[in-house]
């Protein structure tokens, strides 16, 4: 998989999520009462979805990028080095022989030439606990080697990173979703839902647009410091 590739999948991906929550909103326009209040509801919990979607989804995609790219772990950065042996880390904390911890310490220090893959789909990789609020979204973007204040909306001309919408995303796409899913009588108001969706396709586009950067400027590749 080449960028050009890659950029396509993610084209696609955004493309059908955007499209759903369009023609929802247009929905949404048409009516009021009491069928624009459970349309209001629904598209929480649809827009919460394309979120938490999309974040797997991408971050997927970027990992079989780099699993095409066949690299030696050694000649990548930190995060994704940890992101390699993760499957082992994982049997380790289950595992009770010191032969076990041994294996990794081998894999880590003496195998030089052991090529970057990982299982994309496996159950310890791309995690969001079903429930995407900010510290477990801070993970996601380690995948990608960014911290929060790093992570800005191509939106936003000042480029202030996602870490300032810490309180909006945990309040109001999480904590609101959260509550309608589980049965609570909320209301949303139409400035609301507007406010989420705005939030959630920004999310979408700069999330795709991070990867991209990453794929074409190889910012997955370590670079030794010059003394």
């Amino acid at each position: 998989m080449d960028s050009e590739k890659l950029q396509q999948s993610l084209d696609k991906n955004a493309s059908l999520r955007k499209k759903e929550i369009s023609n929802l909103t247009l929905q949404i326009q048409r009516v009021d009462g009491e069928i624009q209040n459970t349309l209001l509801r629904a598209a929480i919990v649809l827009l919460y979805a394309h979120f938490e979607g999309f974040s797997k989804e991408a971050i997927k995609v970027f990992i079989k990028f780099l699993n095409s790219k066949q690299l030696p772990v050694n000649s990548m950065k930190q995060h994704l080095k940890t992101l390699h042996y993760t499957k082992q880390i994982v049997l380790i904390q289950k595992a009770k022989r010191k032969k076990v911890f041994n294996q990794l310490i081998e894999r880590v220090l003496i195998n030089d030439d052991e090529v970057f893959r990982v299982n994309e789909e496996a159950e310890n990789i791309v995690v969001t606990e079903g429930n995407l609020k900010f510290e477990v979204l801070e993970d996601l973007l380690f995948l990608l080697g960014l911290e929060a204040e790093e992570f800005y909306f191509i939106s936003d001309d000042d480029r202030s990173g996602i870490h300032t919408k810490r309180e909006f995303i945990d309040r109001e796409v999480i904590g609101l979703r959260n509550s309608i899913a589980h049965g609570e009588p909320r209301q949303v108001k139409l400035e609301q839902f507007e406010e989420v969706k705005k939030f959630v396709i920004d999310f979408i586009d700069s999330l795709k647009e991070h990867i991209l950067m990453a794929s074409l400027e190889e910012n997955y590749m370590h670079v030794e410091s010059s003394v």
